[in-house]
């Protein structure tokens, strides 16, 4: 895993490849666009967050390299999603993440914990356990 030399979002150079949207975690625009992701890719993770969060700004950057190293369309992908859009219902905090296993909410993580968001992640990609 690459070392990053920034202590947090606000340290990042203009020129950052990393947004608060980030260029890895392609953005939802509408329910409709939404929908269909849910319905064309096989594991859809959405981040929701807010630009006036601070620990969403400050997990944006390690998703974005997480997502640039998962994702793959069709199979996996990390989508982002603003908060202030209300793209998803009972948001109650921020940063949120929902996961899709199939067309169907499987769980959703409250939180900034990016060992969680991993094992969350890894545990989808190894499918149901029988």
């Amino acid at each position: 895993m690459v070392k990053m030399s920034y202590k947090s979002y606000n340290d990042l150079p203009k020129s950052s490849k990393y947004n608060f949207n980030g260029p890895p975690c392609p953005v939802v625009t509408s329910i409709p666009h939404k929908k269909k992701i849910i319905q064309t890719t096989r594991i859809a993770i959405f981040k929701i967050s807010a630009h006036w969060c601070e620990p969403c700004r400050r997990i944006a950057p390690i998703v974005d390299e997480l997502a640039s190293k998962i994702n793959k369309p069709g199979e996996i992908m990390i989508y982002a999603e603003d908060f202030d859009d209300k793209l998803s219902a009972d948001v109650h905090s921020v940063p949120a993440f929902d996961y899709y296993f199939e067309g169907r909410k499987v769980h959703r993580q409250s939180g900034a914990d990016v060992d969680e968001l991993k094992r969350n992640i890894q545990m989808m990609l190894s499918g149901p356990t029988s």
